[in-house]
């Protein structure tokens, strides 16, 4: 026990030399020291990261939690399968960063060459997309080429940077620490909160750094690239694993009905659909949220998931996860759509374990409706059949034999980062509706023009049902 504590004190006194003055010299060690090296300083590493929620919970306690929210590498995992992300992070994620910004900490001629040129490239890259003329790219790529060649062909000047680099290499250690922590402020949509917070949200990314850049130079780039695949296994993994348990695959047969429910993958996302006919329910590739909305005859965004600091953005991600639905009654003569949602409903509680509570709140709403009978009419179905077909896609909305109420649904779903719309039309007739998923600036014009539909913005004090799982 003395011996690691003894460990822990050496450790720590060469960190805080290594802070105040960052020396280019490596320790000459085998593996074995090291690797007793590499753990202090992970386990160093992932306290003061532990210590940095304490900030972050202050952002969330001043009402910015839709700032943490929105993380660009949670919405990876809404966006791509669970082992692409998994190996994203933890394995090609460290070893590109790694590459590039702290392989070059060891001074070596040819790094220079090659992480130079690779600087220039990227900022004629920009000037280029600021101004694409022709001139401007000519110009710029004469330069490029001239600065490339100056560089690796003049040993006076690979000669200047090398005394830099060994002479302010604390400038060069922190100026890249700092980089790479900033790079990180691209995690969150840009905005002048966001910009004002970069100090507190791009803090653990600068210790990480820290610590990663200090094992780089003390131990060597393999330790470096180690130890930030192991601290992004620790943060992430039990992410990971709670989203690969979660929803498993239900099957029920009893004397009323069979009920199917499963995960798919989310390259599917576009091949979404519901179909209610007098037998059956069936929902493709829609998100759990999404269902549960078809489930509760609730609007997407009246639908909300727990959001508290402990949660750590899991629910979202649950909310996210897409749902292929089978149900078939038994009893051939009850046609009641809402008893077969509602033993839906009741076998996803019993399956995933959440719970739902309701509140009132006042939102801002969009009302649809007929503003031209003849013109709207002319989309009415006369089918005997009672199966409804709603499709929404990235390039339009369509609903056959469906309600005005289910056109709303496909709206609210084609829209939901900008508004909500709701309807107080319900006339018992189906319609058939098929519009192009145009901007919402051009909407109003579409539905006057094409189906005699109209909307108007109002407040509305709407239900809100919150989703908590146990």
């Amino acid at each position: 026990m003395q011996n690691i504590l003894m460990l822990f004190k050496n450790e720590i006194k060469a960190l805080i030399a290594f802070a105040s003055k960052p020396s280019y010299e490596e320790d000459k060690q085998y593996f074995y020291p090291n690797l007793k090296r590499f753990g202090i300083v992970l386990l160093l590493d992932l306290i003061l990261l532990a210590l940095t929620t304490v900030l972050f919970y202050v952002v969330y306690l001043f009402g910015l939690d839709e700032i943490l929210k929105y993380n660009e590498t949670i919405k990876l995992f809404n966006e791509f399968p669970l082992w692409l992300v998994t190996l994203l992070i933890i394995v090609l994620v460290p070893i590109i960063e790694e590459f590039v910004f702290r392989f070059h900490l060891k001074y070596r001629r040819w790094v220079v060459n090659v992480y130079l040129p690779m600087v220039l490239i990227l900022t004629c890259s920009f000037l280029i997309s600021i101004s694409s003329s022709p001139i401007s790219i000519c110009v710029t790529f004469v330069s490029l080429i001239t600065l490339i060649f100056y560089i690796v062909f003049n040993q006076k000047t690979t000669n200047y940077i090398e005394r830099i680099w060994i002479r302010k290499f604390n400038l060069v250690f922190y100026i890249t620490t700092l980089l790479f922590a900033l790079i990180h402020i691209t995690n969150y949509e840009l905005s002048l909160t966001v910009i004002l917070l970069a100090p507190i949200l791009i803090l653990p990314q600068f210790i990480g750094g820290f610590f990663i850049g200090y094992l780089r130079v003390k131990a060597g780039f393999i330790w470096g690239v180690t130890l930030h695949m192991a601290s992004n296994a620790i943060l992430m993994l039990p992410l990971i694993i709670s989203l690969s348990t979660a929803f498993p695959a239900v099957s029920i047969q009893n004397k009323e009905y069979n009920l199917d429910i499963e995960k798919v993958a989310s390259n599917y996302k576009y091949d979404d659909f519901q179909t209610i006919s007098k037998d059956s329910i069936t929902i493709n590739s829609y998100s759990f949220k999404k269902c549960l909305s078809l489930l509760l005859d609730k609007e997407e965004k009246s639908i909300e998931f727990d959001d508290s600091f402990m949660a750590m953005g899991l629910p979202q991600l649950k909310a996210n996860v897409l749902l292929r639905i089978e149900y078939n009654s038994k009893n051939k003569k009850v046609n009641d759509s809402f008893l077969k949602k509602k033993n839906i409903l009741k076998e996803l509680q019993k399956a995933y374990r959440f719970t739902l509570t309701t509140k009132k709140e006042t939102k801002v709403l969009y009302e649809l409706y007929i503003q031209n009978s003849l013109k709207f009419n002319t989309n009415k179905e006369n089918l005997k059949d009672n199966k409804i077909s709603l499709k929404t896609d990235k390039n339009s909305v369509r609903i056959s034999n469906g309600r005005v109420k289910d056109f709303i649904t496909g709206l609210n779903d084609a829209y939901k980062e900008e508004l909500m719309f709701y309807t107080n039309i319900d006339n018992g007739f189906r319609y058939s509706i098929d519009i192009n998923r145009v901007p919402f600036k051009h909407l109003l014009s579409v539905l006057q023009k094409n189906y005699g539909l109209s909307f108007k913005k109002q407040e509305k004090n709407i239900e809100i049902i919150n989703v908590t799982f146990e």
